[in-house]
């Protein structure tokens, strides 16, 4: 489909060892993904998911194939262009929040605004409430994260993922620190904003039942991306 976000074809990824062997990590990975959907990879420990993690959030290039951030082919970029196309068209949510200690969820959020275009204080609080806000979020906006639950510090981290309008969100294991039924209601409120938004979603769990929440569910084996499976 000519609309995808992002779209993967037969895409490598090789690295040359010291006995001058290469240790194929990805093997002829086809994915996409499109507006309002969420695409869930299953993968055990040493499948290959922090290598295609880092293809997808533009950190690596492939060896061979081709990756494409909707019109763009990435491999031809240089490292400036790749941090600019990083930076604008990627959100990310991980399993640790990442936040800063010191700073209150609001400042936390308007912290990726310090980079772009909106610099001016007003705007960025501004920006940073009203999605603290969609995320349910704006009467805890001036509170430091040692006051936030682990539920509402990720939920402070998926406002701060989406604070730059991304085209894409790379989740890494989103709901790994919480309990089930916390992580479930996180991962649904991700979704929504995925949905409402009608951007994209990678994500990378070890965890079946939490992939099934997903619009479509691929299975990385040995650095092979199987069929998706319909849900």
């Amino acid at each position: 489909m000519t609309d995808a976000l992002l779209s993967l074809h037969q895409v490598t990824r090789h690295f040359r060892l010291a006995s001058g062997e290469d240790l194929h990590i990805l093997k002829g990975i086809d994915l996409q993904v499109h507006p309002g959907e969420v695409a869930a990879v299953v993968g055990k420990s040493g499948s290959g998911k922090s290598t295609l993690l880092n293809l997808l959030g533009l950190l690596d290039t492939p060896s061979s194939g081709t990756y494409h951030c909707g019109a763009v082919e990435v491999s031809p970029l240089s490292d400036a262009r790749l941090a600019d196309l990083r930076a604008s068209y990627f959100g990310f949510v991980f399993q640790q929040y990442l936040l800063l200690d010191r700073r209150t969820a609001l400042e936390n959020v308007a912290e990726p605004l310090l980079f772009g275009s909106a610099r001016d204080i007003a705007t960025r609080k501004q920006r940073a409430m009203e999605l603290l806000d969609a995320v349910g979020l704006s009467d805890r906006a001036n509170h430091t994260p040692s006051l936030l639950s682990g539920g509402e510090q990720q939920r402070v981290a998926i406002a701060r993922a989406l604070v730059r309008n991304p085209q894409m969100i790379l989740a890494d294991e989103p709901t790994g620190a919480l309990d089930v039924g916390t992580g479930e209601m996180v991962l649904q409120m991700l979704f929504q904003q995925v949905r409402e938004r009608h951007i994209g979603m990678v994500l990378v769990t070890h965890d079946p039942q939490i992939a099934a929440l997903a619009d479509v569910v691929y299975t990385l084996e040995q650095g092979v991306l199987n069929s998706e499976v319909a849900l």
